[in-house]
């Protein structure tokens, strides 16, 4: 049997700041992880419209499908017609979007990301 004297507790309170900060990094990538899952599909939407061909696929449609894309990775708040900016040339169709998140990333602690994603794909 052990002394009362030998021991100090010091075990147990490390660990428990151990748990803590663990538990922090797993909210952060719980909040974190679909923020940028959701841009990085959205990107691959971006530059697939990006290399549509021309005349199938003017402007305007375009413009419906990035819209569309937005509200299936649940962008809608984030992207409309006027965060995005289609520049379609003879040879090669340029899109660039740019939106901001904001993001709580812990309790009380919020961050803005800023996300621009950009096709730029010569046209079929």
């Amino acid at each position: 049997m052990l002394a009362k004297g030998t021991e100090t507790g010091e075990g147990r309170l490390g660990t428990i700041i151990w748990l803590l900060i663990l538990a922090g990094v797993v909210y952060a990538a719980w909040e974190l992880i679909p923020v940028y899952f959701n841009n990085y599909n959205f990107a691959d939407k971006v530059v697939e419209l990006a290399r549509a061909p021309k005349y199938s696929h003017p402007d305007d449609r375009i413009e419906s499908e990035l819209i569309k894309a937005a509200q299936e990775n649940h962008l809608e708040n984030y992207i409309g017609p006027k965060t995005c900016k289609i520049n379609t040339m003879e040879v090669r169709r340029v899109i660039t979007c740019e939106y901001e998140r904001t993001v709580e990333v812990l309790p009380g602690i919020r961050h803005k990301f800023t996300f621009k994603p950009q096709g730029d794909q010569p046209l079929i």
